[in-house]
């Protein structure tokens, strides 16, 4: 009997310590998130954007405006830096707007952030085939279509049939794709004496061209539609062939021409060759 009292005398003080533990566990769980909340609250306060001049840096190109990324970010007084997913904001904005390139985002913790804003830069001109109407669609070097009504005067044209214009923010493919491959790399060593300021895309087995001079040139590569790992060597090794048929000038040495000259490079791997007779389309 005595060793039963005994027993159950240290099994209730076994469950007294136990319960003990728990309320002080308990209650060091509840101080540590009560603590937690409080810090939380201190450092979202720090986080208020109170000078937007003087809390956001905000670096843009030439046409898109500061005033834009403020308000596609929520980024204005009263507003809270702790409280803004940046990197969703930033994946809205590259989606919603194809100027943009891309951009970077740089916090200084905690009342401060910095965007820098890259914008995208074109290098041609797209033009529905035939249509009177002005298009201020242009296209970058990634191949991605926007509106840029100003500074593009200059740049070459790429020509796009009625049925497969591609749409602002989208990308470039098949044979318009292979027209900026062209356009592109007429810019580079050693083409640029042979500007080429236009690429009509809509004849079935070429790219028609107009050359600096006014000539034309269908032009042709392996695969320039379904592009290959092996596609730009093609491409270059096709305007390569053209580029030496046109800066020797044979077409031109019996005397002047009717009119402008057609330079054939269609073939690939075959010579290319001039035809001074047959009219242009």
């Amino acid at each position: 009997m005595k060793a039963n009292r005994i027993n159950a005398q240290g099994a209730t003080k076994r469950a007294i310590l136990v319960t003990l533990g728990i309320i002080l566990l308990t209650a060091l769980v509840v101080g540590i998130c009560i603590t937690y909340s409080k810090l939380h609250d201190i450092w979202v306060e720090q986080c208020e954007i109170v000078d937007v001049a003087k809390q956001v840096r905000i670096t843009t190109g030439q046409y898109i405006k500061e005033g834009v990324i403020l308000e596609k970010f929520g980024l204005r007084k009263g507003a809270n830096l702790a409280l803004i997913d940046f990197r969703k904001k930033r994946e809205e904005i590259l989606g919603d707007v194809p100027n943009i390139r891309e951009l970077k985002i740089e916090r200084h913790l905690p009342e401060r952030v910095e965007i820098l804003v890259e914008e995208r830069v074109p290098i041609a001109r797209l033009w529905e085939k035939d249509s009177k109407t002005r298009s201020y669609r242009v296209v970058d070097s990634d191949g991605v279509v926007f509106d840029r009504a100003r500074g593009t005067g200059l740049l070459p044209i790429i020509y796009e049939s009625p049925k497969s214009v591609t749409p602002i923010g989208k990308r470039l493919t098949g044979r318009a794709r292979a027209a900026l491959s062209l356009l592109e790399l007429a810019r580079t060593a050693p083409f640029t004496d042979m500007p080429i300021l236009d690429a009509d895309t809509t004849p079935t087995d070429f790219i028609l061209s107009t050359l600096g001079n006014y000539d034309k040139a269908k032009i042709a590569w392996t695969s320039m539609d379904e592009p290959t790992a092996t596609t730009q060597e093609c491409l270059t090794r096709q305007l390569r062939h053209l580029h030496d048929a046109f800066t020797t000038g044979i077409a031109r040495t019996s005397g002047p021409t009717p009119h402008p000259i057609i330079w054939n490079a269609v073939i690939p791997g075959k010579k290319v060759y001039a035809n001074t007779k047959e009219p242009i389309q």
